[in-house]
This record gives structure tokens, C-alpha cells and sequence, in this order.
């Protein structure tokens, strides 16, 4: 799903700090041991995956209240969870396995399956916060013959942060008539481009163009780089 050591460093230099204090490893064999009541219970392994990291998320928020009275934001309990499929699913999977599977392999450990709503609202949050809200120029050029159809997003130093096209831009060749025809488009800095395939693939797109809307009240149909 991305690189893992750049999802975790989405946490705040505090949290990173105070996890270095514990042993993730010995906690997830608490959770395995003492806290899931009965694993073959849970099936596929995949949902057993999520459930142990679920839970160690839930033991690392409880842990901070309690030790620091520090508390976890949505976003962070989020990318602890993603980190932690990523650097202990496969571990755990096999724990899995040698408990319930008996040798009888019928799933692959790549296939962990990830709750959709879970992962949408973590690259939803991801994006949103990766943006100044407060401080993006919108420029129309609503008039300008050259750039009708277009509208630039910059930040506060002048950086452009989205460009905008509606079907009217593109003028009706055939060179044009993919975009034509899926317009609204919308091109994000090619450095977030980059940023976003690394850490999610393909699966921020969907939620770009929902997050878009919401915040401009302008629909998407197609994201370009």
C-alpha cells in the first residue's frame, strides 16, 4: 500500500519517541495470546490480521492516555494501524496459520484484506491535512478566450497546488477528445502526484475527487498528472 517508513513518518516526533519505549512484538503476542479469545474463531486470516492491529492500535492509545495523557488524534490512530499491517501482517499471518490452518494454506498472505471505509477515510484525512485550506488563491480566467475553462489553485507563496479543467478548455480536435470527454479533469502538483501514487497506488484518486468537491464544490471525473 505505499512505503511504510513515509506512512509512519506522518506521526508526530512525540508518538514516534514514546513507541520507541515499548516492544510492539511482545505486545502483539499479548493481544494473540491473552486478549483475542479464540483465533480459529476468526476467519479469513486476513480479517485476523486486521483484528490483532486493530486492537494493538486500541492498547497503544489506552497506554498513552494512561502514561502521558496524551491522546491520539483520528489521523494518527489511522497511520498506526496501516504501519502496522505493513511491518507485522505478515508475521501475524503466519501465527495464524500455524494455529488454524493446520498446513492447509487457502489464502495468500498478500491478500490482506483492509476495510475499504478505513482505508478511504485514512487517505481522506491524509490529503487534507497535506493542504493549508486557509491560504489557496483561487484564479479563474472566466473571459480569457486563451484559458477559458481553467482555474489555477495556489498557495500563499504563489506554488501551484491544482489546475482545474472543465470540458470548455479543451477545444473540440481529436487530440483533445479524451480529456473532452472526461472533464472535468483535475491535475494535482506533480510533486503531490508522486507523493500520493507512492504511499497509496492507485487508490487516492477516487478520494481526491470526492475531497475536492467537498472543498470546492467542484465535481471530478478524471485525475491527470
Amino acid at each position: 500500500m505505499g512505503n511504510e517508513k513515509q506512512i509512519l513518518e506522518t506521526l508526530s516526533p512525540q508518538i514516534r519517541r514514546r513507541l520507541s519505549n515499548i516492544s510492539l512484538s511482545q505486545e502483539i503476542t499479548n493481544i494473540i495470546d491473552y486478549e483475542i479469545g479464540y483465533p480459529c474463531n476468526i476467519s479469513p486470516a486476513s480479517e485476523f490480521v486486521s483484528e490483532v492491529c486493530d486492537m494493538l492500535v486500541q492498547n497503544i492509545m489506552y497506554w498513552l492516555e494512561d502514561e502521558y495523557k496524551f491522546e491520539l488524534t483520528s489521523k494518527d490512530k489511522d497511520t498506526l494501524y496501516y504501519y502496522f499491517v505493513d511491518t507485522f501482517g505478515d508475521n501475524i499471518y503466519q501465527r495464524y496459520s500455524k494455529m488454524c490452518l493446520k498446513g492447509k494454506l487457502t489464502e495468500s498472505k498478500k491478500e490482506y484484506v483492509i476495510s475499504q471505509d478505513k482505508l478511504y477515510n485514512f487517505i481522506y484525512n491524509y490529503i487534507n491535512s497535506h493542504y493549508d485550506l486557509d491560504n489557496i488563491d483561487i484564479m479563474t480566467h472566466y473571459g480569457d478566450e486563451e484559458f477559458e475553462g481553467l482555474i489555477d489553485f495556489e498557495d500563499e507563496n504563489g506554488k501551484r497546488l491544482f489546475t482545474y479543467y472543465e470540458p470548455e478548455y479543451f477545444t473540440d480536435t481529436p487530440s483533445n477528445q479524451f480529456m473532452r470527454k472526461n472533464s472535468p479533469a483535475l491535475e494535482p502538483h506533480s510533486d503531490d502526484y508522486f507523493l500520493f501514487n507512492d504511499l497509496f497506488d492507485f487508490h487516492w484518486k477516487d478520494v481526491m475527487k470526492q475531497w475536492f468537491q467537498d472543498k470546492f464544490n467542484l465535481p471530478v471525473n478524471y485525475i491527470t498528472s
